[in-house]
């Protein structure tokens, strides 16, 4: 229930552009103290983006790219809750 709301209001707002059913093959980086995601590529094309949100889970190839890309290794705090999340 929580995913359908929050997937209707995104597509309401005129500056969110919400790309479903294709692969992110890497992002796009500028170098820097620290670097910066300013974007992702998708097969050849590349997306540029202010805010880049990694929903994929817990096997995400993103924190490797980012370690890769110079960024300090992300912080993994996991909880069990008790419970069980199932969707299609």
């Amino acid at each position: 229930m929580l995913e359908a709301a929050l997937t209707a209001a995104v597509r309401h707002e005129p500056t969110v552009d919400v790309r479903q059913g294709r692969q992110v093959t890497a992002l796009t980086i500028r170098d820097g103290h620290p670097p910066r995601v300013t974007g992702v590529q998708v097969g050849g094309d590349t997306h540029r983006a202010d805010l880049v949100i990694d929903a994929s889970g817990r096997r995400s190839p993103v924190p490797a790219w980012l370690t890769a890309a110079g960024c300090r290794p992300p912080v993994i705090d996991s909880h069990r809750a008790g419970i069980a999340y199932l969707c299609r």
